[in-house]
Parts: C-alpha cells; structure tokens; sequence
C-alpha cells in the first residue's frame, strides 16, 4: 500500500502530498482569511509522494516525522490526486507551512474544499479515540479502511 501511495499518478492527474502536523492536541494549517488548508505541495514526476513531503519538511528547517497515509483521493474537479500524511512535531515550530489551530475548534472551520473539510473532521474525530483510518476515494466518495 505505501509503495503505491509513493508513486505518482499516470491518470493525467498532477499529484499533490500533504501533511497533517498534530502537536499537543493542535494541527497546523494554512490560513487565508479564515479560509483553511492542510499544507501540501505538488509531486514533480519521478518523485513519490513521501520523499518530496520529506524533502520540503527539511528544507523548511522542521523536525518532523512522517506517520502513515491517511487519505488518498483524486479531484477531478481540479486535476489532482491527492496523498495525505500524518505527523507528529516535537515542537510547534511552523516555519511558512501555516500555524496551529486546536483541534477542537476545527469541525466548525471553513476549509478551502469539502474534500479538506471532511478530512479534517475525520480526523478530529478519530484524534479522540487515536484509531486513524486510511480513506480511499475522490474528492466526494470513497470507503475509510481501519487497519484492514
């Protein structure tokens, strides 16, 4: 499954890797005026998706681990396919990827898609019982696979 999460997208679809950064019951995101995003980046061809998130975390001067896949999902709306990482900082330490927002106060936000939206709340949901599920999907549908 990672392998295949790496890889770039053949669909015609430009890929794009992104992170949920949690640190002390906080996530950072991008805010622009009061509208928010998970930070991502695009996947230039030949790279996979964790090496060029890994990649642009370093060169950002921040110390954070990558954790497993959480989301996976195409927007055909906008050409993308999208793959979401989770991750834990050991500081709160945000350099230009945005600022962090308590978990708490995320369900009720507004976010720049749906697709966002819905992920978020998903995992502010799934932060309470720490059982993370991976979803699978587009921008619309799709099917959250826990530890299956």
């Amino acid at each position: 499954r990672e392998r295949e999460a790496n890889a770039v997208p053949t669909t015609g679809l430009t890929g794009l890797t992104g992170v949920i950064v949690e640190h002390q019951g906080q996530l950072l995101l991008n805010d622009n005026n009061g509208v928010k995003s998970v930070p991502n980046i695009v996947v230039e061809k030949g790279e996979g998706a964790r090496s060029a998130l890994n990649n642009h975390l370093r060169l950002q001067g921040l110390n954070i681990t990558l954790g497993p896949v959480y989301s996976i999902y195409d927007d055909h709306t906008n050409g993308h396919r999208y793959t979401f990482f989770t991750a834990k900082a050991s500081t709160d330490a945000s350099a230009n990827m945005g600022s962090y927002c308590p978990i708490d106060t995320l369900p009720d936000s507004t976010f720049i898609d749906g697709a966002q939206a819905d992920m978020v709340k998903r995992y502010c949901a799934e932060y309470q019982t720490q059982e993370f599920g991976l979803y699978v999907g587009d921008a619309i549908e799709g099917e959250v696979h826990h530890g299956e």
